[in-house]
């Protein structure tokens, strides 16, 4: 007998005691069902974080099931799939993370996908990764710098340099720097490199207050 039949019908108390037992079994045959329920989200919102919660139980290290998950069209199902690929890894499953990170336009699922690429820190994403430095949102390019100092790479730190002295703006004391400036200057901060060191040393004073507050952020991380 199917437990998850008609599930939609049942009371609150009825289908938490169904993912719950589901749970606790490690039911993964119940998989594809609970993904499609939780795509559907016509459950209260207790069942609906309870469905999460299951699936993300169930979807530890299984790759059958999380590029199902990765298939499906709604955001929040991507989302969760993304999230549980982070940890522990499942690097069968980097092949379709790349592929969201060249294909898919929605901003959570690049920030998702970029913080879950930072953990398989692997120099080969360098590539990958660059272009996002320059996106028009701050969360993706804050992302993007972790992840890239996550690889270790040495090329990075001289990234994060070019972009600061790109700014047309840095020497202009009567104009903001960009924020993928400032968030260069924040993550230096994270680079084991005494150039970047000593680069942050030298702007101290610089007359941008967000610049110099990204400076001051940096130099106590490398204290």
């Amino acid at each position: 007998m199917d437990p998850l039949k008609d599930f939609e019908k049942l009371d609150m108390i009825e289908q938490m005691t169904i993912l719950d037992d589901i749970k606790e079994t490690k039911n993964k045959q119940a998989i594809p069902t609970l993904l499609e329920l939780f795509a559907a989200k016509k459950c209260d919102q207790a069942t609906y974080e309870m469905l999460y919660h299951t699936l993300f139980e169930l979807l530890e290290g299984n790759t059958e099931a999380l590029t199902l998950g990765l298939r499906q069209p709604e955001v929040w199902v991507k989302l969760l799939c993304i999230r549980r690929a982070k940890k522990p890894r499942v690097d069968a499953i980097l092949p379709m993370l790349l592929k969201l990170l060249r294909r898919d336009q929605d901003p959570q699922i690049l920030e998702e996908t970029i913080r879950t690429l930072a953990v398989y820190n692997n120099n080969d994403l360098l590539e990958e990764l660059i272009p996002f430095l320059f996106h028009v949102n701050e969360l993706i390019i804050a992302a993007a710098m972790n992840a890239l100092i996550a690889t270790g790479n040495e090329e990075v730190g001289a990234i994060l340099l070019d972009i600061i002295n790109g700014d047309e703006n840095l020497n202009d004391p009567t104009k903001e720097c960009n924020i993928s400036t400032i968030l260069a200057v924040k993550h230096l901060g994270n680079w084991p490199d005494d150039m970047a060191r000593e680069f942050l040393q030298s702007k101290i004073d610089h007359p941008d207050p967000a610049f110099r507050q990204a400076i001051e952020t940096a130099l106590k991380q490398k204290q």
